[in-house]
């Protein structure tokens, strides 16, 4: 489950999940402070591991080594 906590910093947020945590913020020109990840940076974030994890998983299952999976 992934939960978030307002901070006083304006639009900042704490994400956790899983003991994980992370800071999200706004940029400084839509009036953050730009301190952490962005939201449509998460976002962009959660598709790449997505796909990188899913391409490692396939290679496994096919037994094909695979030393390093990128995306940009």
């Amino acid at each position: 489950m992934i939960r978030t906590k307002s901070q006083d910093a304006a639009f900042q947020a704490i994400v956790e999940a899983s003991g994980s945590k992370l800071i999200a913020d706004a940029p400084i020109a839509k009036g953050g402070g730009s301190n952490g990840f962005g939201p449509h940076e998460l976002l962009e974030a959660a598709i790449a591991a997505c796909l990188n994890m899913s391409v490692r998983m396939l290679a496994a299952d096919r037994n094909l080594k695979v030393s390093e999976v990128r995306s940009s």
